[in-house]
């Protein structure tokens, strides 16, 4: 049971299969530990608790995480702490489904987006990250990074302007090619006092926001915005710390396709499961 586990997390994309499972027994029985020290939460939501201790949102009262990839996640936090609601935030915090001129944010700002942008102009489909290399040579792969960008720009600037964030941090796949769009972002985001930058963190800022999510659970017993106990989903970070290693400073990374483990300094109790950044290469201890 416990391989046949494992297996499936590294080789599913979005664990679609796992929707409507309860994981915690499963994970409990894989990571030797009691069902009831797993808690789950959603990547987007890890990725901004991550980049707020110690990342690129580190001192901001008011903050936003946006991970960029397949779809688009979103993530708010005031005073370090993760927020569903109130003045400038969408529901739940989030921002995929948001109505945007006609369509959805997600249709908008997403690989897919900048996949049939290029296969409209050129006639080839093609991966983002392929794209992304002929942006030097390719004025047509150029022109649709910058017109992501200006596009990424106004939904923030619409949909998120009003929650008057001191920051936005952008992460996931898509932001490693940061440097074609976001001159764009900022264009678009001129005259509000918002500062817009890339992950400090990358891949291993929802590893560090499951740790400080359970670890704050588990300390002061409390509910964070945006767990959950048991149920799955296709958007998950789950992190377990076996009863050997509290401490989230002692983590250290190993990472298997695109499952990453985080252990406890003993090297032997996996702390934290998650996602890593697709262009992430990183040799398994």
């Amino acid at each position: 049971m416990k391989s046949l586990l494992l297996q499936f997390l590294v080789k599913s994309h979005k664990f679609q299969g796992l929707y409507g499972v309860s994981l915690a027994p499963e994970l409990a029985s894989c990571l030797d530990c009691p069902p009831d020290r797993i808690s789950f939460l959603n990547d987007a939501d890890a990725f901004l608790i991550g980049e707020l201790n110690g990342g690129a949102a580190a001192g901001a009262q008011r903050a936003i995480g946006i991970t960029l990839g397949t779809g688009i996640g979103s993530a708010f936090a005031v005073d370090g702490r993760l927020v569903v609601d109130g003045a400038g935030v969408p529901k739940g915090g989030e921002i995929w489904n948001h109505p945007y001129r006609g369509d959805i944010v997600e249709n908008i700002i997403s690989t897919a987006s900048i996949q049939r942008s290029y296969e409209c102009r050129t006639g080839l489909r093609a991966e983002v990250r392929s794209i992304a290399g002929r942006a030097a040579s390719e004025p047509e792969a150029r022109e649709i990074f910058e017109q992501f960008g200006l596009a990424l720009g106004q939904v923030l600037r619409e949909v998120c302007g009003e929650f008057r964030p001191e920051c936005i941090v952008l992460g996931g796949g898509i932001a490693g090619s940061s440097s074609l769009f976001l001159p764009a972002a900022e264009q678009a985001l001129e005259g509000l006092s918002i500062r817009i930058c890339i992950s400090k963190l990358g891949g291993y800022a929802p590893l560090v926001g499951a740790g400080v999510n359970w670890h704050r659970a588990r300390s002061s017993q409390i509910h964070i915005p945006g767990s959950t106990q048991c149920a799955a989903s296709n958007s998950l970070m789950a992190s377990a710390l076996s009863s050997r290693g509290k401490d989230t400073r002692s983590l250290r990374s190993d990472l298997n396709g695109d499952t990453a483990f985080a252990m406890n300094a003993d090297n032997q109790s996996p702390c934290a499961i998650g996602r890593r950044r697709p262009d992430e290469n990183v040799t398994s201890a």
